[in-house]
């Protein structure tokens, strides 16, 4: 509303509203109860200058606060004071209400929120400096001017104006806000009606307890602003006791209730109101505010207990907690879900690790034992049989809760359901086998092909190089080997000189010529012996020697028996060392291997072809050799 208006009219409207409330109050107050020195048991216009200031917009404060000097001055001259008298009250109740608007502006900033507990204490703090402050400028103003102002003086007023902050300054604050924020509005009937009831209440009880001297019933107002602050909020508590506190300094004034039946002076009686209203007011205020953030607190609990039901859920997580010290356990739902049990049903830390197989539970243990004796965060993964008999996998992930000492009282954990995982992985590792299978064999032949050719050798270089060592290769030429294989593939003679290309997936009409196909070969490899060729017999000749160490004469090299038209021959074996001879056994060994490899038709021919390799290898000590063995006839 405020701003909307004209800034002169803002202003005159702020100073207005001041000069009027304040009059008011203070004019009601001077001619209720009074302490010692004419000062009121308790000072509303404090609390309605202070909520004044926190409310309204900075350009209104000077005309304001110029507005609620003339009026304090006013109504303490109309009380019978002097007006030197009237003036030096008035700086005193400027200067408090200046003081503590700073106070609080500087500690809470613009939002001043009587919900939170640190919020209340700085609003408390600010009213305790400010009213000592007051009370200073009061007395010591007094005292120069009229003389004879004791420290009675002094505390008189500063519990009268503190309680007068206190009390009237946080209803006032919090009704304007509920107005502006329009929270009225959506508050139901039922709440309303509940509001109104519970304050009325607080009222009648208020007004009973002081009326009458006989009984001591001060108590019974303390449990009706509880109620208020318990059922409506801090608006409840700061209006219960606003409603209390002005009741029982009216009644005590008129000579009622209990304490003003009390056998002490005014003074005494005076004080003994201002000690229960405060003791009052700094018990329902804070008692509201943090009623206020523990409801904060459990629906925030509600709300993400409820988030994390649903994400454990959808995730195949539960928790679980082990109390060390009573030696039990506590499943979330979602863990006995992955257990295969009703939520509810009863587990013990025994029993919880008895769900996993038999082979699992000895790890189980020993991994928990440790970690309970270190402290560690610990995780494992095993196997768990389910009620309904299933096997599924389960990962878990736990740490240790520690208490006073370091001593261990408690463990916390998560357990996931990795089924589908692990069989995932177990599909992607076949997956992966295969297509490497696939990747290292040619689709012709079978055999390996250039790229597991090449990764062999590569490996094994990387390991002499590692080792310092010296690394010898075999290689294996034979000539029209892709045309005998093609023959043997194809089940007919390879004696065209340009061959079939359908058998290499070459789609051109024209026939491959020789030298193409071989290059097309070139990927399988010469490590293994070639496929079964129809109907063959073994024969063994010696070998031609042409360069080979005197030990390797007796070597016998071995052939199979090809077609007869293509009148061919195996050309013979290679064997060039690289780095030296110290893997010249395990290269015979790898060629024996290689060569044992093939179909049951070839192994007798495999056979043959290894030891001769064998001895070679063995014979030559690692030398440059070249072994020619001639094919066999009928």
């Amino acid at each position: 509303m405020t701003r909307t208006l004209p800034p002169r009219v803002e202003a005159t409207f702020w100073s207005l509203l001041m000069a009027l409330g304040y009059f008011m109050l203070a004019s009601l107050s001077l001619h209720a109860t009074k302490g010692e020195d004419n000062i009121a048991a308790i000072w509303p216009p404090s609390g309605y200058f202070l909520a004044l200031l926190l409310l309204m917009p900075g350009r209104a404060r000077p005309a304001a606060i110029g507005a609620a000097a003339v009026a304090s001055v006013a109504a303490n001259m109309l009380s019978g004071a002097p007006f030197l008298m009237a003036a030096i009250f008035t700086l005193a109740n400027s200067v408090e209400a200046g003081l503590a608007f700073w106070i609080v502006r500087r500690r809470e900033g613009e939002d001043l929120s009587f919900m939170v507990p640190r919020a209340v204490a700085s609003f408390c703090f600010a009213v305790i400096v400010a009213s000592m402050a007051s009370a200073a400028i009061a007395g010591g103003g007094t005292m120069l001017a009229f003389g004879g102002i004791g420290l009675d003086f002094f505390l008189s007023w500063m519990t009268t104006v503190a309680l007068g902050m206190l009390i009237v300054a946080p209803p006032l604050i919090m009704l304007t806000r509920l107005v502006a924020s329009k929270a009225l509005d959506n508050a139901t009937t039922r709440m309303k009606v509940e509001a109104i009831a519970v304050l009325a209440l607080a009222a009648l009880i208020t007004a009973v307890s002081f009326e009458q001297s006989h009984f001591p019933a001060t108590f019974l107002p303390v449990i009706a602003v509880i109620v208020a602050a318990y059922r409506i909020g801090p608006f409840g508590a700061a209006a219960g006791m606003l409603i209390i506190a002005g009741i029982a300094a009216w009644l005590t004034g008129q000579g009622h209730g209990p304490i003003a039946a009390m056998e002490a002076s005014v003074k005494e009686q005076v004080f003994f109101l201002q000690f229960y209203l405060l003791a009052l007011q700094s018990t329902a205020l804070p008692l509201a505010a943090s009623l206020v953030v523990q409801r904060r607190l459990a629906k925030r609990l509600e709300q993400s207990n409820r988030w994390l039901v649903q994400a454990e859920a959808a995730a195949l997580v539960g928790h679980w907690r082990v109390d060390l010290m009573r030696w039990t356990i506590h499943w979330s739902d979602q863990t006995y879900r992955i257990h295969g049990l009703e939520p509810g049903a009863p587990v013990s830390v025994t029993t919880s690790v008895e769900q996993y197989v038999e082979e699992d539970q000895p790890a189980v243990r020993a991994i928990l034992e440790e970690a309970v004796r270190t402290g560690e965060p610990f995780e494992y993964q095993g196997r768990i049989i389910r009620a309904d008999g299933a096997i599924r996998y389960v990962k878990s992930h736990g740490s240790i809760e520690r208490g006073r000492g370091g001593r261990s009282v408690g463990i916390f954990g998560t357990v996931q359901d990795v089924t589908a995982t692990v069989e995932n992985a177990r599909s992607l590792e076949a997956a992966r086998s295969i297509a490497e299978e696939a990747a290292n064999t040619d689709m012709l032949t079978g055999l390996p092909n250039r790229r597991s050719t090449l990764a062999l050798l590569n490996r094994a270089l990387l390991a002499a190089g590692e080792g310092r060592t010296q690394l010898a290769v075999a290689i294996f030429d034979i000539d029209h080997f892709k045309r005998i294989l093609c023959a043997s593939f194809r089940g007919r003679a390879p004696g065209r000189r340009n061959w079939s290309p359908s058998a290499f997936g070459h789609r051109s009409k024209r026939p491959m010529s020789r030298p193409k196909a071989r290059r097309m070969s070139r990927s399988a490899s010469a490590l293994r012996p070639m496929p079964p060729t129809p109907a063959s017999r073994n024969c063994c000749t010696a070998p031609t020697r042409r360069s080979i160490s005197p030990s390797a004469k007796g070597a016998t090299g071995c052939a199979w028996r090809p077609d007869p038209r293509t009148k061919r021959r195996a050309r013979g074996i290679f064997l060039a060392p690289i780095l030296n001879q110290s893997r010249c056994d395990q290269l015979a060994s790898f060629a024996v291997a290689s060569a044992g490899a093939g179909s049951a038709a070839a192994s007798a021919v495999a056979a043959g072809c290894a030891a001769a390799l064998a001895s070679a290898i063995a014979a030559a000590n690692c030398s440059a050799v070249k072994l020619v063995a001639r094919p066999c006839c009928d």
